[in-house]
């Protein structure tokens, strides 16, 4: 599975391209390379037309599909036969680089462009971004307040305006860098960075 998305209706929607054989709905599947083989079955599959999703019967070798009943998948899983299992090589996400802590609205101006909802109103619109977004990570463990980790500044003003729209009031903090402790030392995180760029613009 090379993406997720969610659906209201079906739920999580595993997307991938078939590599090799073929699937309906209603087969038995199992999801190899993350638990060794758990059979899952096929409730419903998709395929794209340009920018929309439509139902198919089957799908077959090179097709894009989106399965629905496969609510524990995630991206790097193999979905495959399981007389001839064949796990393709785990895809890695990049872990989260930046955190921002998001509380409720306490402000005296709070209540005027949305609802300064308890943290169990909350709560769920994180969980169900999670649920199509793999880069994020998010800690429940405050009693008002989540600190929520992203790839970046703009992966979580994204979120900020999503939750804006669906007529949240939220407080955040400033951004920070995400570090880890390996040996003793703290480690921020790095990114290589190649450009490309023409011999006429090219300096000493």
């Amino acid at each position: 599975m090379t993406n997720l998305e969610y659906s209201d209706y079906v739920g999580r929607l595993a997307v991938g391209r078939v590599s090799r054989g073929r699937c309906a709905p209603g087969d038995p599947l199992p999801v190899r390379d993350r638990r060794g083989g758990e059979e899952l079955k096929v409730a419903l599959l998709y395929g794209y037309e340009g920018l929309s999703r439509t139902e198919i019967p089957e799908a077959t070798a090179g097709d894009i599909v989106a399965i629905a009943g496969m609510e524990d998948v995630t991206i790097g899983d193999t979905i495959s036969d399981a007389e001839a299992p064949r796990p393709l090589p785990r895809i890695a996400v990049d872990e989260p680089t930046v955190s921002m802590v998001f509380s409720i609205n306490t402000s005296p101006f709070a209540g005027g462009t949305g609802s300064t909802s308890p943290r169990d109103r909350c709560a769920p619109g994180f969980e169900k971004e999670l649920l199509g977004n793999v880069a994020l990570r998010i800690d429940f463990s405050g009693t008002d307040w989540f600190t929520v980790m992203g790839r970046g500044e703009l992966q979580l003003v994204i979120l900020i305006e999503m939750m804006r729209r669906e007529g949240f009031e939220l407080s955040v903090s400033r951004p920070e860098v995400v570090t880890k402790t390996e040996g003793g030392a703290v480690l921020e995180p790095v990114e290589a960075l190649f450009v490309d760029v023409p011999d006429a613009h090219l300096g000493p």
